[in-house]
């Protein structure tokens, strides 16, 4: 049970908006997933707490989840965690740990506010299926149509040996991750030449794009999964087809209509 303060009243009465302004039903629920999730956990809550054997859970066993996690705040690898286990509509677990600013020593609780990484990407994703349902773009287009440097990518084994791409990448590739692009996180061959890159000092999506093309694949496109940069090359083939920035995209076609406060 959750007690609905201002702030999830301001995000369900966008979600209500989003059922009226002119997204189409795939739009509507990808935005409305995101939306809701927010919505269940807001700054400001009351959270109640059930008992845990009221859906057959152990209280003894999850009291252990805050006493380890309580040993990163102690040993300084974290400022502040929350931890919150919910079953079956209820929730039988909410610990806040830590501080929410370790320097003023302000103590975390269900009111502090976390940035959240990679939300970009659903507004990013939902930018693109708003083209695909006006009839600019097609999943199975290839991206090279969009980003003509794309045309001719290799793939880099673990050796360093290259081949060519068996078949094109696909806008679908994109979406999904199933690209052959990554981030450049691991310690193999074609992770150095991510680094080496230095992807993040473009300043803008087209020489992001420049630098972007000139690096191997780790796999052929629609091998397999792997979290990746696609999402980036996504909002350059939004701007392309759009002839706006990303951001004047957002928020002339996303933003101003939803009008979010906290995003």
């Amino acid at each position: 049970m959750v007690t609905t303060t201002l702030e999830n009243r301001i995000i369900l009465n966008i979600m209500q908006r989003v059922y009226q302004i002119n997204f189409s039903r795939m739009n509507k629920l990808l935005l409305l997933l995101f939306l809701s999730s927010t919505a269940f956990y807001t700054s400001g809550q009351t959270i109640t707490k059930s008992q845990p054997n009221e859906v057959g859970m152990s209280e003894k066993r999850l009291s252990r989840i805050a006493s380890h996690f309580q040993t990163y705040v102690d040993k300084g690898k974290i400022a502040g965690m929350q931890t919150l286990v919910y079953c079956k509509g209820k929730t039988v677990h909410f610990e806040s740990l830590g501080y929410a600013d370790i320097v003023k020593k302000t103590k975390l609780d269900n009111g502090s506010i976390f940035r959240i990484y990679s939300m970009t990407k659903p507004f990013t994703s939902v930018a693109l299926m708003m083209l695909f349902e006006e009839g600019k773009v097609q999943l199975d287009d290839p991206v090279s149509k969009y980003i003509p440097s794309f045309y001719d990518m290799v793939v880099m084994d673990e050796s360093g040996n290259t081949s060519p791409v068996n078949n094109e990448m696909m806008v679908l590739d994109l979406l999904r991750h199933t690209s052959g692009f990554g981030y450049g996180w691991g310690g193999g061959i074609v992770d150095s030449l991510y680094r080496n890159a230095k992807l993040g000092s473009a300043v803008n999506l087209e020489e992001y794009m420049q630098k972007v093309s000139a690096l191997p694949l780790y796999y052929q496109p629609g091998e397999k999964w792997r979290y990746s940069i696609s999402t980036t090359i996504l909002g350059y083939i939004v701007e392309v087809i759009s002839g706006q920035p990303l951001d004047q995209f957002f928020n002339n076609r996303i933003f101003q209509p939803l009008n979010p406060h906290y995003s």
